[in-house]
């Protein structure tokens, strides 16, 4: 917080609204876990350059500071998309969604919720790698906070992200990952209600989330008239905004959303 006691505040800070003049649709971005609105921005301006006015709203303690973190959890976080959601479709006759990470499985429940006719889930936070995550709703009650003083990773470095990683990513913050997982259980429960066309876009060095988060999506979305697989060679879990993978990411989700 800063000296007004107010969350900290900069460009991450900003939601992203681009309303194309005469759209009778549009599509919600939901950003993931400690991520931002701009880690959309180059989807986001894809489509918004194929006709489609698109809408990437900041989840409540994501972007500002720690102490905003740490006063909210996976209910506020669910409820803001849910929000953002109704919110347009009061304004157009379609809505769409695309999810990365956290902000996918948000977006499988939003599509259990509403039944969009196509969603688009970018490394979908179905299944996550580390397995230590499970232990963090217990862990979390007895240690909040676990001081670590992690280096910012390359994509982490410099200007904005840097004061994110010093924010959200330099120390464990397992009471935080606890919510996570609770927004990984909801997803799961609703992917067997999900009666929309999904595509699930995986990157191959993924890290976080593994492969078997689509195949859970293909096993258990058994409503869902189509589920496209793709994945991006030589990307990781950041492939929406980073170099390696945004370009092919956004040509994806546009094709799918042009179909």
């Amino acid at each position: 917080m800063n000296d007004s006691g107010l969350p900290g505040h900069g460009p991450s800070t900003i939601p992203i609204f681009m309303r194309r003049p005469g759209a009778s649709d549009a599509v919600l971005l939901v950003h993931g876990y400690t991520g931002f609105p701009g880690e959309l921005g180059y989807v986001a301006e894809a489509l918004f350059r194929a006709g489609h006015t698109v809408y990437a709203p900041r989840l409540p303690g994501h972007g500002t500071d720690r102490a905003d973190f740490m006063a909210t959890g996976a209910r506020d976080w669910i409820r803001r998309a849910r929000d953002a959601y109704l919110e347009l479709a009061s304004e157009y006759g379609r809505v769409r969604v695309v999810g990365h990470s956290m902000g996918g499985a948000i977006a499988v429940i939003l599509a259990a919720d509403y039944a969009p006719d196509r969603v688009a889930l970018l490394a979908p936070a179905v299944d996550i790698a580390d397995r230590r995550l499970a232990l963090a709703p217990l862990l979390g009650r007895i240690a909040p906070v676990i001081r670590q003083g992690l280096a910012p990773s390359p994509e982490d470095a410099e200007g904005e992200r840097l004061r994110l990683h010093e924010e959200y990513r330099k120390d464990l913050l397992v009471r935080q990952a606890g919510e996570l997982t609770r927004v990984v259980r909801r997803a799961r429960a609703a992917l067997p209600r999900v009666r929309s066309r999904l595509l699930v876009v995986s990157g191959e060095l993924d890290e976080t989330v593994p492969a078997s988060a689509a195949a859970r999506i293909s096993a258990t979305a058994l409503q869902s008239p189509e589920i496209r697989l793709e994945t991006l060679k030589g990307a990781g879990h950041l492939f929406p905004f980073l170099a390696e993978g945004r370009h092919d990411c956004a040509r994806l989700v546009e094709e799918w959303f042009s179909e």
